[in-house]
């Protein structure tokens, strides 16, 4: 599950709130007899077999990331030493060739660390900040620290793979590894993981029935791809909303930076607003 967290000193970045609800991608192979899902497929449904490709709590840690037609986000989640990460960026207009990305790591649920990386440097300068280092957070001065970014809670589905999965339907899956079918938006306006609820309404009926594809890992039986096809309606452009879960099995494990410093007042002032 995904839900957006602001923080205000940021404009119009957000923070991704981790809700807790594959090696590299690999070709999916045509035959269905020597995967975990293509073994149950004959006894489960294909929206009941893709639900349950998502990774849980047991799953060792793996990377995600989102691209195309939806905020792009990316990260490792470590659920089995209760540790996550992500990663965001947004243009700076303000400035010629500006740049701000912010790296979140929670390491369990009280030690946090974040990474400003600022360009061009002049500007990191001017902001007080040393761009691309780790900073060490103090929880007790972060507002609303049990509902900011840097406390782990549990998350297991960084980008809302269950929560699309959850209002879809004609779910097929020809293969037990390839999955097709659509998504009702509408369901999960106020928290979508790919859309804006005003988009959601500027879609109409077509929110009701978004073409989706899956794939799952060939190997671990753990959901791979999840690729939302946005239709254009008013001033929603058409595009491809790409979910991507990797790595499992080879992503390491979350640890807490060496160098990392202090952090000044002024990452307060921003991460508090």
């Amino acid at each position: 599950m995904m839900i957006t967290r602001g923080l205000a000193g940021l404009t119009v970045l957000s923070a991704l709130a981790l809700a807790g609800c594959g090696g590299e991608d690999a070709d999916v192979a045509e035959s269905s007899a020597s995967t975990p899902s293509a073994a149950s497929s004959a006894a489960v449904s294909p929206a009941d077999a893709l639900r349950t490709s998502v990774p849980d709590d047991t799953v060792a840690a793996y990377a995600y990331a989102a691209t195309g037609a939806c905020t792009p986000l990316s990260g490792v989640v470590d659920a089995p030493n209760k540790s996550a990460s992500f990663t965001t960026s947004q243009e700076i207009p303000e400035v010629d060739g500006g740049k701000l990305t912010l790296t979140f790591l929670a390491l369990g649920a009280d030690k946090p660390f974040v990474r400003f990386t600022i360009k061009p440097a002049s500007l990191a300068k001017q902001m007080g900040l040393t761009s691309k280092k780790w900073l060490a957070i103090d929880p007790a001065k972060i507002t609303n620290y049990d509902e900011s970014p840097f406390a782990y809670g549990g998350e297991t589905d960084p980008l809302g793979a269950s929560d699309l999965i959850g209002v879809a339907a004609d779910v097929t899956s020809p293969s037990g590894q390839k999955f097709t079918g659509t998504l009702d938006l509408t369901k999960i306006a106020d928290a979508n993981p790919v859309l804006e609820a005003a988009e959601v309404t500027a879609l109409g009926d077509k929110a009701k029935a978004v073409p989706f594809d899956a794939t799952v890992d060939a190997k671990t039986g753990n959901l791979s791809t999840f690729v939302v096809k946005v239709p254009a309606a008013g001033k929603v452009k058409a595009g491809n909303c790409t979910i991507k879960y990797s790595g499992y099995g080879t992503t390491k494990e979350l640890t807490a930076p060496a160098d990392a410093t202090k952090a000044p007042a002024v990452a307060y002032e921003m991460l508090n607003g």
